[in-house]
């Protein structure tokens, strides 16, 4: 087993909304802390936890990301960061997984995920 913790210049929470049903927006929450312990002999027993800053949002568009702080979305100045938690679900490829995340504001929501592993397993502590 391996312990890796997330670190806030190396780590991003990235995500794709639909926006009208006509296209996506992506954006970034880079503010991630946490820590994932992780077994390479079996992948599906790893589990992961952490926390978001969400009054970093980035899209891309400043007014966009000041809508989505406001009360109508994440309302940050109630809710300024969400929990996560969670474990790899199924691997699919040789450093590709997919995740079951529950994601925690006032609610709490499971959502599948694919991640990837980049770099070689002796950075990660």
């Amino acid at each position: 087993m391996t312990a890796w913790t997330f670190e806030p210049g190396h780590t991003e929470a990235a995500f794709r909304a639909r926006h009208m049903m006509v296209t996506w927006v992506r954006g970034l929450f880079k503010d991630v802390h946490g820590h994932m312990e992780f077994d390479y002999e079996h992948p599906l027993s790893s589990t992961f936890e952490g926390e978001i800053d969400v009054t970093r949002i980035w899209t891309g568009e400043d007014d966009r990301d000041a809508h989505l702080r406001a009360p109508d979305f994440f309302d940050v100045e109630n809710h300024p960061t969400m929990a996560f938690s969670g474990r790899i679900s199924e691997r699919i490829g040789d450093s590709h997984y997919k995740a079951e995340i529950a994601v925690t504001l006032d609610i709490e929501a499971i959502a599948d995920e694919d991640l990837e592993k980049t770099g070689a397993i002796e950075y990660y502590r």
